[in-house]
């Protein structure tokens, strides 16, 4: 089933290259319409639905990462796009970080912010899917937004992060739950030197879920990567920060 999309046109015409992006788990494809009017003055900018999410409503199914990316390449294959390049965010990251590995030639240039090639345990997500399925989201998404943002931005953009919560508790809750458990099976750290696009590492100064530690892996065994930290944010680094992750991501696809 073709995941729910949207395609914002380049200024620049249909010559423009594209940019693929990818959300984090509990999140709808509007998390990035902040950089829209931006990257659209140089690039051609494609969103999607994780399954389970805004318009990719699939409420039962046993996804695996690899069930995930696919939905990527599906969408580049129906707007017929050989190849673009690719940001993610957390779950949406390890998205571009497989097919990377998988179909390296659908990837021109790779962006990895606040994502790792393995989050957290198994049986984190495990407890948390079980925990959705029985309880919903209502306080899963509540309990996120002190993962999801700096106290700082908490205290001076308590609407955003209403809105932010509002979007989690509205996710569909086994959706979500078969995405916590595809990430439970997600470990991508024996295939991270076959990525050979270049690659941006964006690590978050105070991000509690992926972290310092979980970047320098990837900047490791990646081979053509470098990385940058965001300063005062934290998960949600690209709401937080949407300037800083506009400009990273116009450096790394331009350069």
């Amino acid at each position: 089933m073709l995941p729910h999309y949207a395609v914002d046109e380049s200024q620049r015409g249909s010559d423009a290259d594209t940019i693929v992006l990818g959300n984090p788990l509990g999140c709808t494809l509007d998390i990035w319409d902040q950089h829209i009017g931006d990257l659209t003055e140089k690039f051609r900018v494609v969103r999607f639905d994780l399954r389970g999410h805004g318009g990719s409503i699939q409420k039962t199914g046993n996804w695996t990462i690899a069930d995930l990316a696919s939905d990527v390449l599906a969408v580049l294959d129906e707007l017929g796009i050989d190849s673009a390049h690719y940001a993610g965010m957390s779950l949406g990251g390890a998205l571009g970080m497989h097919v990377a590995i998988h179909q390296p030639h659908r990837i021109k240039k790779l962006a990895l912010i606040c994502t790792a090639a393995q989050i957290a345990t198994p049986e984190y997500w495990y407890a948390q899917a079980q925990t959705v399925r029985n309880h919903g989201l209502a306080e899963t998404a509540e309990r996120s937004m002190k993962y999801w943002f700096s106290e700082s931005f908490m205290l001076t953009h308590a609407t955003r992060v209403a809105q932010a919560q509002n979007m989690l508790a509205n996710i569909d809750p086994p959706g979500y739950a078969a995405c916590c458990e595809a990430i439970a099976q997600l470990d991508l750290r024996p295939d991270l030197p076959r990525i050979d696009a270049p690659t941006l590492v964006a690590i978050a100064s105070a991000d509690r879920v992926t972290t310092l530690s979980d970047a320098e892996t990837l900047l490791a065994r990646i081979g053509n990567s470098e990385m940058e930290v965001i300063s005062g944010a934290a998960h949600l680094a690209n709401v937080e920060r949407p300037e800083a992750v506009t400009d990273l991501l116009l450096y790394h696809f331009l350069s």
